[in-house]
């Protein structure tokens, strides 16, 4: 080692010196230990994503009752629906808060769908829908008809306290041919009835033209059907 040779007077002071500095260094280096030691390093925390990518449900006649099991004691909870037609002006306009009332799940609690009713008109008739778009409201074993207005506001409070008040109905069974004809019948018999209150003669020409277009229906599908002939049998030659 190397030794700093100094007077003895000024060699005390630097020794003094020295001793200060070190101990002030070492005071630095055991405070910033003492720190480290004491803090407890918080993880970052991570923002909160809102799910933004939620969209309304489709259904459709062949998945409707399995994926609301409407028929099965709605064990999938509750499901609010509207049912629309493509070309329709209003189910366009409603589209968007359709769509924003899809990402509020959370605060309501219901699943958001629709049906396209011209791809599936037995599901519509089903349900009586006969203007687009009709919004329904599926909870507790019942449908409820949405009749207020056209805001995502408006439809969270219905689902949330708004249904209550109502009675609502009872939810048909699956529909069959024989279903889907006194639906469209019944169409038939309320139109003619509007009709008849504006003209009775139309409506009287209407029906007399059906009945005679059945009339003759009826003697055509009565008349015998020619048996076909039989094509001659060739004469064999024996010799």
């Amino acid at each position: 080692f190397c030794t700093l040779l100094v007077p003895s007077g000024k060699q005390d002071m630097r020794v003094a010196t020295l001793l200060a500095l070190s101990a002030v260094v070492v005071a630095a280096v055991a405070v910033g230990v003492c720190r480290a030691e004491g803090t407890v390093e918080e993880a970052p925390m991570e923002p909160v994503q809102i799910e933004s990518n939620v969209e309304p449900m489709e259904l459709t006649a062949s998945d409707f009752d399995a994926r609301t099991q409407v028929s099965q004691g709605m064990t999938s909870g509750n499901w609010f629906v509207m049912f629309y037609a493509p070309w329709c002006g209003h189910c366009k306009r409603l589209g968007p808060a359709w769509d924003e009332l899809a990402k509020m799940t959370a605060a309501h609690g219901a699943s958001i769908a629709k049906v396209d009713c011209t791809a599936n008109g037995g599901l519509c008739r089903r349900f009586g829908v006969r203007a687009y778009p009709t919004v329904m409201l599926f909870a507790r074993g019942k449908m409820y008809r949405y009749t207020q207005g056209r805001k995502v506001d408006l439809f969270a409070k219905y689902l949330t306290e708004g249904y209550l008040q109502e009675t609502g109905e009872l939810i048909p069974a699956p529909t069959g041919l024989l279903d889907d004809v006194a639906f469209y019948g019944k169409l038939v018999a309320d139109d003619l009835t509007q009709l008849y209150k504006q003209d009775p003669v139309m409506v009287g020409a209407i029906g007399g033209g059906l009945v005679l277009f059945f009339v003759i229906v009826s003697c055509l599908a009565m008349r015998p059907v020619a048996a076909p002939a039989r094509p001659a049998k060739k004469a064999v030659k024996r010799d």
